[in-house]
Formats: C-alpha cells, structure tokens, sequence
C-alpha cells in the first residue's frame, strides 16, 4: 500500500522538464472567464456580414479558380457563388425532403429566402458542377482532398472567432451519410448505422466547435473489414 501511494505522489508531466524548447499546441486557459465572440457583428450586421465572417470572400475567389477549367463555373461570378453556398448553409439546418422542395409553391414546405435568392435551375446546376478544390486528384491525395480547403478554412474561422473556454471536451461525433465515400463506415449495432466519424474539440457548455477532424480510415481497416472469403453459388456439372 505504500508503495502504491508512494507511486501516485509522483508528478507526471507530458514532457521532460529540462526541454524549454517544448511549445505546446494548445494552451486553455486556467482562470473562468466569459467567453465572447471575437467577430466584429452587432445587431445591425446582415446576413452577408455574418457569412463572411464563416466564409472569408478571398476562399470564394479560390474556389472560382479550381473551377477554372469547368466552362458552367467560369460563366458565374463570385457573388452568385456566394448565394449557392449560403444557400447550401441554410439547407444545413432547415431539412427538407428533397432538394427541390426549397422553392416549391406551398408557403409551409418552400423557403422564402432561397426561392427569393437563386432559381432552382440555376441552383442545382451549380451545385453539381462545383468542386472545393483541383478536380483532377492526385494518387497520393488523402481522402479528403475534395473537401481539405474548406475543412481548413472552417477550423480557422471556428478558431478565430470566439475565445477559448476553460472547459472542453473531445470527442467523436458521428454524421448521418448513406451515399457512397470511403470515409462512410457501417456500424450496425448503433443507431445511426451508416456514418462518418468526426473527432471534434468542442466546449463543454455550449457545444461550440472549435475544432474538427474527419475520421480518414486507415488501408489496415478497409482490409479488415473485408470478409475473409465470398459465399458462392454450388452449380452441378452438366
């Protein structure tokens, strides 16, 4: 027993003492303080304002050059690029059952910002024409080279726009996802069965994100997962 408390008097430490050239990556701070927002928005600011803060205008002007070679992106302009993704944003957490239904006639199924912004024609020829990055993938490319830029430009912007909080938590977070990605993972004893992981460090009594990481399965686990032989079908020689 006394060696026991013996060894939990004993202070770890992540790092070795003596290295005073270790620079943590985060550092959270000790104090309990308010957190604020570090976005200059008020109740003045407009949509646009707010949507710039997520979606910095100079990312627009990148994503309109990986599209340089896509003549339908070329014939658009930044500003209608910009509706097309605050469109794609509102769609986010105003579900509906099918894509066209946002500017269908009925006042309780359509949204009256969406139809009043963009055609519906306009909208999904855009949306399936757009690519957030080079469209031509290179072999040595990791799993979400599609989605890398923007993923990066969101975790920036999460970060810069609200100060830290003293209590956080990690953890992953599963998204619903039934189309076709390496990424998706099935998982059938969980409610959501088809998904894809994400870790996110979040704060503990808002919920706020503050950083995220998509979960890129390893070339070990697709081969693990594969079963180790294919049921066949007996035919009888003729």
């Amino acid at each position: 027993m006394d060696a026991v408390n013996k060894k939990c008097s004993i202070n770890y430490s992540w790092c070795d003492p003596e290295d005073i050239n270790f620079v943590p990556r985060k550092i959270i701070p000790e104090q309990s303080a308010v957190c604020v927002p570090l976005i200059s928005c008020n109740r003045f600011s407009t949509e646009l304002d707010v949507f710039l803060k997520l979606m910095p205008r100079n990312f627009v002007i990148f994503i309109l050059r990986q599209n340089s070679k896509n003549k339908i992106i070329q014939q658009t302009d930044p500003s209608e690029l910009m509706i097309v993704l605050g469109c794609m944003l509102v769609m986010t957490y105003n579900r509906l059952p099918e894509m066209h239904d946002y500017w269908a006639s009925n006042k309780s199924l359509g949204n009256a910002a969406i139809k009043s912004a963009i055609s519906r024609d306009i909208f999904l020829l855009l949306h399936s024409k757009l690519y957030f990055n080079y469209p031509e993938k290179l072999k040595d490319a990791n799993k979400i080279y599609y989605i890398e830029e923007l993923v990066s430009c969101l975790k920036h912007t999460f970060q810069k726009s609200r100060t830290e909080s003293t209590h956080q938590s990690i953890d992953e977070s599963m998204t619903k996802f039934k189309g076709r990605s390496s990424l998706k993972q099935y998982l059938p004893l969980k409610p959501i069965k088809r998904e894809i992981k994400i870790w996110q460090r979040c704060d503990s009594v808002s919920g706020y994100v503050y950083d995220f990481n998509i979960y890129q399965r390893r070339e070990s686990d697709a081969m693990a997962d594969k079963p180790l032989c294919e049921p066949r079908r007996c035919v009888p020689p003729m």
